[in-house]
């Protein structure tokens, strides 16, 4: 992942995703992870998956291959691809733990929610709502605070909720926790706020409050936090 004392460099240097590559990239975890829990190798799941999907899915599937039996990880495969770091970091903290489908199908879950975002009345909140939902996967996944910041901060276009939130992870190196640096970082967002994300630190359940503090602040953005139904992507 993004190292603390070049992070302000990478999150200059990395697009945001066009919707047309999320939905490459929803394609392809959700195929592959629904493959490796069938019982299938990564190089076989992949070679199935280069004859099916959109023209740039299967490109993305046969680099992906490619790679792969040139010995890289997946994880390394797609940071190659040029996604952001809370996409390919994600399926890291799964190679690591030897269970890289759930960390696959939790990327395609956060992409695929994000699908049903349009245009709010908030821009700033709709921004926050994304970089702590990407967040709280990351830290439910087990990626390090710090570097699930970063790697939420470098996912976000906004340069002052991308500040606010490295801030934030300035803090918490400090020693401080999350909900009190994220109050000092984006005193903007609503107060009720600080207090969900405090009382998942309390309970052991930060990951999981991140989420649903993401659906909070879509709908304070004056946008439902809609979670569509999960759906195959045809393979043609």
């Amino acid at each position: 992942m993004v190292s603390s004392h070049d992070a302000e460099e990478v999150v200059m240097s990395v697009k945001p995703l066009s919707r047309s590559r999320s939905r490459d990239l929803i394609w392809f975890c959700r195929r592959l992870a629904s493959a490796l829990r069938g019982g299938a190798s990564i190089l076989c799941a992949l070679d199935a998956m280069t004859e099916q999907g959109t023209n740039r899915a299967r490109a993305l599937a046969q680099s992906i291959r490619k790679r792969i039996r040139g010995g890289s990880y997946i994880a390394a495969a797609l940071r190659e691809q040029g996604v952001p770091s809370f996409v390919w970091g994600a399926v890291q903290i799964g190679e690591a733990k030897a269970d890289p489908a759930e960390a696959l199908s939790e990327v395609a879950d956060r992409l695929e929610l994000e699908q049903g975002i349009s245009t709010p009345s908030n821009r700033d909140l709709c921004t926050y709502s994304l970089a702590l939902g990407r967040l709280g996967m990351l830290v439910r996944l087990g990626v390090p605070i710090l570097t699930a910041l970063e790697a939420a901060a470098e996912s976000v276009p906004d340069p002052r909720v991308r500040a606010g939130l490295l801030s934030a992870r300035d803090v918490v190196r400090q020693g401080r926790d999350l909900s009190a640096a994220l109050e000092g970082a984006a005193p903007e967002l609503p107060a009720g706020t600080w207090d969900m994300i405090r009382d998942g630190e309390q309970e052991g359940r930060l990951g999981e409050v991140l989420a649903i503090v993401g659906d909070y602040l879509l709908d304070e953005a004056g946008q439902a936090g809609v979670r569509p139904r999960k759906q195959e992507v045809p393979d043609g």
